[in-house]
Parts: C-alpha cells; sequence; structure tokens
C-alpha cells in the first residue's frame, strides 16, 4: 500500500487493518467503503489512484525548442553511410518479369462464353 502515490505510512496502516493489503484489493472496493476507511477526501483520492485515474492538471515543465535535433541525426560533419541494399528476393507469382502486376489464372475449368 506504501507504493501508491499520495499515502503514507500512517496511512498504509489504516487500510492494513480492514484486510485491504494491495493496491488492487483497494481498487476493487466500492469507494464509500475507502471513504469511510480512510476519511472522505482522502478516501476519493485514494481509490481513485488505486485505479490509475489522477484529475491533476499536466503542465509541462520544459518545451523543446523549434531548431532541436534528434539525438541520431547525422550532422554534416559526420560522414554518412550509405544503407544496406535490400536483399534480393524471388519474384512473386503474382508479377511478370518486366514487374507489371498480372495474376496467373488459377488451374480449372475455363468459364464458358
Amino acid at each position: 500500500m506504501g507504493e501508491l502515490y499520495g499515502i503514507g505510512p500512517a496511512q498504509a496502516h489504516t487500510p492494513t487493518a480492514f484486510g485491504v493489503h494491495t493496491i488492487g484489493i483497494l481498487a476493487t472496493l466500492p469507494e464509500s467503503t475507502v471513504q469511510r476507511i480512510l476519511g472522505g477526501r482522502t478516501g476519493r483520492l485514494l481509490h481513485e489512484r488505486a485505479k490509475g485515474i489522477d484529475r491533476r492538471a499536466v503542465v509541462p515543465t520544459h518545451l523543446p525548442s523549434p531548431t532541436a535535433r534528434a539525438p541520431n541525426a547525422a550532422s554534416p560533419s559526420t560522414p554518412s553511410t550509405p544503407p544496406p541494399s535490400a536483399p534480393s528476393c524471388s519474384p512473386s507469382p503474382f508479377s511478370s518479369a518486366t514487374g507489371s502486376a498480372t495474376a496467373s489464372k488459377p488451374p480449372g475449368p475455363s468459364p464458358s462464353p
């Protein structure tokens, strides 16, 4: 229970005394039961967090600059090697030697006119 954000050692002891030993058990209990054990506001808050709900606003602390480069992008001073060529594959049964996509007809009776 102590791994749940917002619950300290003293608060972790209270649900344990009621048989709630894991965050999963806390999440499956009705919210009203958790509120009776931990108090109204704290019970609601910890019940939501046990279910993965966090209503706090996400505020970015750092935005990337528009001129930032990817860390693995090749710089102009670094010579780049060409990518390896693709392995050759056998021709597809659905293409001809010239590369046009023509499907071969399956064996069987020919359609009547």
